[in-house]
């Protein structure tokens, strides 16, 4: 697999270069300054993945990605900018990216592109997830195993935690930011993972856990449906009965009163 960077920032090379050292089966063609005379490059180079740093002209950098798909449509474009806006995230899109990356590169955010877009390349593919677990049950997965199954196996092993975490906080408000820095990932990358691994996003697996403690609540106990908010961390009891009735279709009353009839 071939990567080549156009950028007007000599660094960003460097930074990427560091990342893809040690991938003996990704070879990295060098950083190139946004010209025309890059076009020529890409055309002889034949990359499979092209970052490309749009801080600098933005306009004549989108109009350079177009004129280079539109003679080689094959190439995957990844944009990378420094600048969180949405605005630029669109039209990198509809110029054809793939996908965004902001600035300073992380190493997490290079796996997951080569994961996401080549999966014979991927370090840590949902596959691999399913292998890890298998090893684990037959307890055949050494934790210093050197390769893409150490990665795999840490990895794997954090977002079990993470989980594991949020089973034992359901009655405290739960932040993605402060799970994240528990487990030692940036919340951008564990927000990935976590959906890779348990296919499901964050937001919708804390809301679940939460729904079935209430529901529990409600069946087993006679607190209030305010106290069962507030045990589920719900401080306003409206936001509680509001989400509950979103995720089960019933208001919390009414699911108590099916649950009673039983």
């Amino acid at each position: 697999m071939k990567i080549l960077m156009i950028s007007g920032f000599p660094m960003e090379g460097i930074l990427l270069a560091g990342f893809l050292k040690n991938r003996e089966d990704i070879e990295f063609l060098g950083l190139f300054a946004p010209s025309e005379d890059s076009l020529k490059l890409l055309a002889m180079q034949m990359p499979d993945l092209v970052l490309f740093d749009i801080d600098l002209n933005q306009n004549e950098c989108f109009q350079m990605m177009q004129s280079i798909l539109i003679q080689s449509p094959e190439l995957s474009f990844v944009a990378v900018s420094t600048y969180d806006d949405f605005s630029l995230v669109q039209t990198s899109l509809r110029c054809g990216c793939r996908d965004f990356l902001l600035k300073p590169l992380k190493q997490e955010d290079i796996d997951y592109v080569i994961r996401r877009f080549f999966p014979s390349h991927r370090m840590v593919g949902i596959s691999n997830y399913q292998d890890v677990v298998k090893k684990e049950k037959e307890n055949k997965l050494d934790p210093g195993e050197e390769g893409s199954d150490k990665a795999d196996y840490y990895c794997f092993r954090q977002i079990m935690k993470a989980k594991q975490m949020i089973d034992e906080r359901v009655q405290e408000k739960i932040l993605l930011e402060e799970i994240a820095k528990e487990i030692y990932m940036s919340p951008f990358y564990f927000s990935r993972m976590f959906k890779e691994i348990t296919g499901i996003n964050f937001t919708e697996y804390v809301l679940n856990k939460k729904v079935d403690k209430a529901m529990e609540y409600l069946s087993n106990t006679v607190f209030s449906v305010e106290e069962i908010g507030l045990l589920v961390g719900y401080e306003e009891a409206n936001s509680f009965r509001r989400m509950f009735k979103k995720k089960v279709g019933l208001s919390p009353r009414e699911y108590r009163k099916q649950q009673n009839k039983r």
